[in-house]
C-alpha cells in the first residue's frame, strides 16, 4: 500500500473504505508521532544549550577581572610577611603538638587524669 497523504478508495487498493481509513490515520498519527519525537528532542536540546549559554554568560559578568583579581591578591592574608610568619609559628606549633601525641601511649582524649574505669 502506497501513502500519498490522501484516503484511497476501494477500487485503487481493494480494500473498503472503513479500512483504508483506519490505515491512513495510523500512518498519520505514527508519522507525527516521530516528528513528534524529534521535535520534543530538538527542543529539548535547544532549552539545555541555552540553560549553558545563559549560566556561561552569567559567570563571566560576575567573575572579576584581572585588574581586579590582582587587587584581591594584595589583601590576602599570605601576603602580609609578618602575618604568614605567625601562621608559620602556629603551624609548627600544631605540629610539634602532633608528633608528641603521637609518641605517646596515653589516650588524650581521655584528659590528663587517665582512664576513668
Amino acid at each position: 500500500m502506497r501513502y500519498s497523504g490522501a484516503t484511497t478508495t476501494e477500487e485503487e487498493e481493494g480494500f473498503p473504505a472503513c479500512i483504508a481509513a483506519v490505515v491512513s490515520d495510523i500512518t498519520e498519527q505514527s508519522m507525527s508521532t516521530v516528528s513528534g519525537m524529534s521535535l520534543k528532542t530538538i527542543l529539548s536540546s535547544t532549552a539545555l544549550i541555552g540553560a549553558l549559554g545563559l549560566g556561561y554568560g552569567m559567570w563571566s559578568v560576575i567573575s572579576p577581572g584581572e585588574e581586579r583579581r590582582r587587587e584581591m591578591m594584595k589583601n590576602l592574608p599570605e601576603s602580609n610577611p609578618m602575618r604568614m610568619e605567625e601562621t608559620r609559628q602556629r603551624n609548627a606549633m600544631v605540629m610539634q603538638v602532633l608528633k608528641e601525641a603521637a609518641e605517646t601511649t596515653d589516650n588524650l582524649a581521655r584528659g590528663a587524669s587517665g582512664p576513668s574505669r
